[in-house]
């Protein structure tokens, strides 16, 4: 594994790694991008476009743009009757931050996860489909996020798996910033729905991001603030942090 990540992230519960810079991953002109863990293939939608500033990254018009990688089951962190851990980190560029989706499986009727921007805002949020839509999150009210557009900043969060917004973890640059519940109703779990992951988009290209996404990395598990530190510092001079 290390052969092929090139940099000192934590590998230890990664079950989900796509890199622009990385040419294993994606390589410019390609419409597909491959996951370098359980290989996930992702299929670029609409003429994602790629940068080559910071060694790579892909560049989403805000219109109609997004990467489809499925339904695989490693992205499936709930059953139902109750959730796993997992955790979601990546570097961002927003040109536009007011709905920037990192990532999500969700989409009207068939929702399950989303890490993004709401109205301005950093969030994260889970679904439970099966008891009236009812949803768990977390968010971040004293930060907006039109202040980070046009900059790379590593946006992530971490959830325990104990079904309550309180497991949920918000950081930006290493630094954990929510301060909120976004919730409603009777949250139990997520389900294991067949709406596919999709990055930069949520709902096909309904709330489509505009700006550059470099990387995205997923764990199967919670990761500490040490771990978190380790993976901004491995990465934060390519972005120039």
């Amino acid at each position: 594994m290390s052969g092929i990540i090139s940099s000192n992230i934590v590998t230890d519960g990664l079950v989900f790694y796509v890199d622009a810079a990385n040419p294993n991953s994606y390589i410019s002109g390609n419409t597909t991008t491959n996951d370098l863990i359980s290989n996930v293939s992702g299929t670029l939608i609409n003429g994602v476009g790629f940068s080559t500033e910071n060694n790579g990254s892909w560049d989403f018009d805000g219109t109609d743009d997004y990467i489809n990688c499925g339904n695989p089951s490693i992205l499936n962190f709930g059953d139902g009757s109750s959730d796993n851990p997992f955790s979601i980190f990546s570097w961002i560029n927003m040109t536009t931050a007011n709905d920037f989706v990192v990532m999500s499986k969700w989409t009207a009727g068939s929702g399950q996860w989303a890490i993004r921007f709401y109205l301005n805002k950093f969030r994260a949020y889970f679904l439970d489909n099966t008891n009236s839509g009812w949803y768990i999150g977390r968010m971040c009210n004293s930060l907006t996020a039109s202040d980070y557009q046009n900059q790379w900043i590593n946006f992530g969060f971490t959830y325990n798996g104990n079904s309550t917004s309180a497991g949920i973890k918000l950081y930006l640059n290493g630094v954990q910033i929510d301060d909120a519940n976004y919730q409603g109703g009777s949250y139990v779990a997520m389900e294991a729905t067949s709406q596919p992951a999709q990055i930069g988009a949520q709902g096909s290209y309904i709330d489509s991001s505009h700006g550059y996404i470099s990387n995205i990395n997923i764990y199967n598990r919670a990761l500490s603030q040490e771990e978190i530190n380790q993976n901004y510092n491995s990465l934060k001079g390519r972005f120039g942090l």
